[in-house]
């Protein structure tokens, strides 16, 4: 019954348009729609391989010592390149789930690679909120985690900037992606055609509107769990990283007692600028008062994003 129901929705016009998506039209549609993901990176071959999470149990890389490290980052952090360099260096496995939704304020932790595997060896990334359901598992299983945050200002315009690329490249099937990760309310908001053929500002003017608070609360829920939940959360940022991205990365070594003076490399790879407070320089006066007005104060006090 089943298998008749997925080919029927394969064929149907929102299936064909599913497909369509580059990000995931390689991929059986139950197994997005059911089944929780790992991208895989075995770091004896060059690509990053997708798998289903029961393949993870079945594992044949050498299990290293190094402990399980866990980054949970804002989208357009270079949150990628940060892990892909520490899984080199390490020579760990790199773990990317794609698991429980693709909303920013719904994701939850998979539990998976915590439970059925000893807890070391490889490095787990994803754009987990400070849920209270997320919060609960850290403590339930205790897993150290480093939340990675970034200026939400610039991580819109990040992400604003990288939609339209992907739209200028797929068109009309880009715009399922602006929707992954993203909040909305009750309803899901696509925008049109008109506002990605508009001026830069115009389409920012519509991620700000729909998502840029996502961005802002998803920033402030980790500084108040770090505030709670003490030494089980290593709070840090895109702007600590550029920086001094050896300080940065000796830090993360200090918090899970890693024993090696190998610092990693920055990545080019999913890190294109590298500078902060871009958005005053792609925003108007305008955009900028109204981005920096929704910014708490908890924030400003507790990370080096400033006004």
């Amino acid at each position: 019954m089943l298998s008749e129901f997925f080919d029927k929705v394969k064929e149907s016009y929102f299936g064909k348009a599913i497909r369509n998506i580059s990000l995931i039209r390689k991929y059986n549609l139950h197994h997005i729609l059911f089944k929780s993901m790992f991208y895989i990176k075995n770091l004896s071959i060059e690509e990053t391989l997708r798998r289903q999470t029961n393949f993870y149990r079945e594992l044949k890389a050498p299990l290293s010592h190094v402990p399980a490290i866990s980054i949970f980052a804002l989208p357009k952090s270079a949150n990628v390149s940060i892990s892909l360099a520490l899984a080199d260096t390490l020579k760990i496995a790199m773990l990317y789930d794609w698991a429980s939704s693709h909303d920013l304020t719904r994701n939850v932790i998979c539990v998976k690679p915590y439970a059925m595997r000893p807890r070391r060896g490889f490095i787990f990334c994803d754009h987990i909120p400070a849920s209270e359901l997320n919060l609960q598992t850290i403590k339930h299983f205790n897993i150290k985690s480093v939340a990675h945050i970034r200026d939400p200002r610039d991580a819109i315009v990040s992400w604003c900037k990288m939609n339209i690329q992907k739209y200028k490249v797929s068109g009309f099937a880009s715009r399922f992606f602006t929707i992954d990760l993203m909040p909305h309310s009750n309803e899901v908001i696509i925008p049109s055609d008109k506002i990605f053929k508009a001026e830069f500002s115009k389409t920012l003017d519509w991620f700000l509107e729909y998502q840029y608070e996502g961005f802002v609360n998803w920033v402030r829920d980790w500084v108040i769990a770090k505030k709670n939940m003490g030494d089980l959360i290593h709070l840090t940022s895109f702007e600590e990283y550029i920086n001094d991205h050896k300080s940065y990365f000796k830090k993360i070594y200090e918090f899970y007692a890693i024993q090696s003076t190998e610092i990693p490399p920055v990545y080019k790879k999913h890190f294109v600028k590298g500078i902060s407070r871009n958005f005053e320089i792609e925003m108007t006066q305008e955009q900028r008062r109204f981005v920096t007005k929704m910014i708490p104060d908890i924030i400003y006090e507790n990370t080096l994003i400033k006004p």
